[in-house]
């Protein structure tokens, strides 16, 4: 079973919220409530064999990658990769080039290198795609985004000042909005104890003019430093690492362990919380162990992810999710 990371959260939401909280067959009607105007959806005790178990075909439809080839073919470290709507797939490595290939795998263009110029990346994150066919690349280092047409042709690069240190694009909100994880890092006392604390601060990102719109500030690490008798630290986690997802014009928050997410959004802050009670089941965890497979994307009917095969090499992969 497969709880962790943005991608089950997907299946989780999917799953459990759906786009307008209807009764599914599978689950029956959750219990819809309301509190100073949030929308409180409680599904109860849920079970888990009434809950969807996906699979991985093994027969993946498009294999992206070689051991020994064209250069265009080898990936070194995939850090993102996303499938546009026309079928064709851009890849990020730590080569610092954003790559694209066509719909059957076959190479299509290759635009950046490592860099602080006009579309070049210092530490590329996500890459995503907005209206017209354009991709973003979101680079890290210098909080900067840069935009992309057909055949690698750049056409806008911007740094967002404010969101300078340590950001990280979490996905596409709608249409050239990015929703953006800005961490914080501030050093104080907790229980007389020494601590670091980690707060991440989320925002929509207006890509066309790059306004910028604080959805929330939520806290995400706390780590005390303990000293001991020989006065040497001792760093110890108490909270585990927040859950994030995009949603419309906002973003989901909580952690799926605790079996409750929170939907924030810009124009009415938390506006709805989903809860739920027992194990959640979306892809079969056996079929990413046996093939070293890392998801990147994840939709109703694929996933897009990484495979690391023979002699550790890279291949891009594109398989089919079935019940």
């Amino acid at each position: 079973m497969i709880r962790a990371g943005s991608y089950a959260v997907s299946l989780v939401v999917a799953a459990l919220l759906g786009t307008s909280c209807e009764p599914s067959p599978r689950f029956g009607a959750p219990v819809i409530g309301d509190s100073l105007g949030i929308a409180i959806v409680d599904h109860g005790a849920v079970d888990p064999e009434a809950l969807p178990m996906l699979r991985l075909e093994a027969e993946p439809l498009v294999s992206i990658g070689v051991v020994d080839g064209p250069d265009e073919y080898q990936f070194y470290d995939v850090i993102d990769a996303h499938r546009r709507r026309n079928g064709s797939i851009a890849v990020l490595d730590r080569s610092r080039t954003l790559r694209v290939f066509d719909s059957l795998g076959a190479h299509m263009w290759t635009a950046g290198s490592e860099g602080d110029g006009p579309g070049e990346f210092r530490r590329p994150q996500k890459v995503a795609e907005l209206a017209g066919d354009t991709l973003v690349v979101w680079d890290g280092g210098p909080a900067r985004f840069s935009l992309f047409v057909d055949p690698g042709e750049l056409v806008r690069t911007r740094v967002v000042a404010p969101l300078a240190g340590s950001s990280r694009v979490l996905g596409l909100s709608n249409t050239d909005r990015l929703v953006v994880a800005h961490q914080l890092v501030e050093r104080g006392v907790v229980n007389s104890h020494s601590a670091i604390t980690v707060h991440v601060e989320m925002y929509l990102l207006h890509v066309a003019d790059v306004q910028l719109a604080l959805l929330g500030r939520e806290l995400l690490v706390i780590q005390y430093q303990e000293i001991d008798e020989g006065g040497a630290y001792s760093p110890a986690i108490f909270e585990a690492a927040a859950v994030l997802a995009p949603a419309a014009d906002g973003f989901w928050y909580g952690d799926a362990k605790r079996d409750e997410l929170r939907r924030t959004t810009v124009s009415n802050g938390v506006d709805r919380v989903v809860r739920w009670q027992g194990p959640d089941r979306a892809i079969d965890e056996s079929d990413f162990d046996g093939a070293n497979f890392r998801p990147l994307r994840v939709d109703r009917g694929w996933v897009l992810g990484v495979e690391r095969g023979e002699l550790d090499v890279e291949r891009i992969v594109l398989r089919r999710v079935t019940q």
